[in-house]
């Protein structure tokens, strides 16, 4: 078990880095794929990191307050932060 949650930890963060480039690339030249990629990298890395997060409390493999699903579910929600905080700017 303590292999398979290694492994979707470290899959959240790098789809989590994914979400965060293309929402900053989305941010930077708004092109519609970056939103595609970053909602949808977003999305899966989000899954990852919950079923992680599951895991680790489940069977008790880490015991650390700061995991790598955390870190992976804070970067998977930076597309959803983002987008609203544009569209809240640009509708004032």
């Amino acid at each position: 078990m303590e292999k398979i949650t290694r492994i979707l930890g470290t899959c959240s963060i790098i789809i989590g880095v994914l979400a965060a480039t293309t929402t900053l690339l989305f941010l930077v030249k708004p092109i519609r794929f970056f939103l595609f990629a970053a909602m949808l990298s977003g999305l899966i890395g989000f899954l990852a990191s919950n079923v992680y997060i599951f895991l680790n409390l489940r069977y008790k493999v880490s015991e650390k307050k700061v995991t790598p699903g955390t870190l992976g579910i804070l970067l998977c929600s930076a597309p959803i932060i983002m987008i609203l905080i544009v569209k809240a700017l640009h509708s004032s």
